[in-house]
């Protein structure tokens, strides 16, 4: 499965990650490859939730849109 998501540069000099298919999923850090690292760990964690509650991991990524807020 491949996601589409989006990582933005903070004010502050941080990061903030999001995935399009999961927009409750939200990753923040200091440095570039921390952020890239914690929201693989997140995307990971949601696909073996997903899987322990038999619910359906979607075959296609979301089209990308606005992301929520």
């Amino acid at each position: 499965m491949v996601l589409t998501g989006v990582i933005a540069r903070l004010p502050d000099g941080g990061y903030c990650a999001r995935v399009y298919a999961i927009p409750t999923l939200v990753a923040f850090h200091q440095t570039l490859r921390s952020t890239r690292r914690q929201l693989r760990e997140g995307v990971q964690g949601w696909i073996d939730s997903r899987r322990e509650d038999g619910v359906p991991i979607p075959k296609k990524d979301r089209k990308p849109g606005r992301m929520p807020k």
